[in-house]
């Protein structure tokens, strides 16, 4: 009976895991407004029930992708410091990749500006997308505690308002993908943060510019 009961929790997990990211795809590729649970449901596998079975609506679920993602960071970032103990530069490279988005990351940047977007005029999605915000920002404080403690940081530095400032910044390098920029490397994103920080993570990494068009034709 208790087999049977964990095979069922297991099955219903799956059903939720594979509900979620049909419906990450399906409102990256079509907005909030333009996503309906039809097409949710359909990208995943499933039918109406299974769906509000797991979710009431399309409002909750879409809040709870975000915070399927917010939670998967945490938990990086969290092994990322733990994994630190001795080594604690790899707890910078963590929060590097807490802060911005990878190369293969091309959906998230616009699915989060959609977020940021619909919270502006939904009040519930608003409350949902700030207690989100709020658990990121604690991660990640916990993350730079950590590096306090063990001297990474540079002395005198306020964790508190280091949190803030690399929380702006990732915003910044979100919104900067989202619209369609190039997002930065890792390496470059490793180099920004130890200059911040004041810490030394190895050789600098200077971001190039384009060169500029040569010009033809006749002076």
């Amino acid at each position: 009976m208790a087999h049977g009961r964990s095979t069922q929790a297991a099955r219903r997990q799956a059903t939720r895991a594979r509900l979620l990211e049909a419906a990450f795809n399906v409102f990256a590729a079509h907005g909030y407004t333009g996503a309906t649970v039809d097409a949710i449901v359909q990208a995943a596998g499933y039918s109406k029930g299974a769906f509000y079975f797991h979710f009431s609506s399309k409002e909750e679920v879409f809040l709870e992708v975000l915070w399927t993602r917010a939670r998967a960071e945490e938990q990086s970032l969290r092994a990322a410091s733990e994994a630190a103990s001795g080594r604690p530069l790899e707890l910078l490279r963590g929060v590097a990749s807490f802060l911005g988005p990878g190369h293969d990351d091309t959906l998230w940047p616009a699915l989060l500006l959609e977020f940021w977007s619909h919270a502006a005029r939904n009040p519930r999605v608003r409350d949902g997308v700030a207690s989100v915000a709020r658990f990121r920002r604690e991660a990640l404080l916990n993350a730079l505690r950590a590096a306090a403690d063990a001297g990474v940081i540079r002395p005198g530095l306020s964790p508190e308002d280091c949190a803030d400032l690399l929380l702006t910044l990732g915003d910044g390098l979100i919104a900067r993908a989202g619209s369609g920029q190039s997002s930065d490397s890792p390496a470059y994103l490793s180099a920004l943060l130890a200059s911040v920080l004041g810490v030394q993570i190895g050789p600098r990494v200077v971001k190039e510019s384009p060169a500029p068009a040569r010009r033809t034709g006749t002076q």
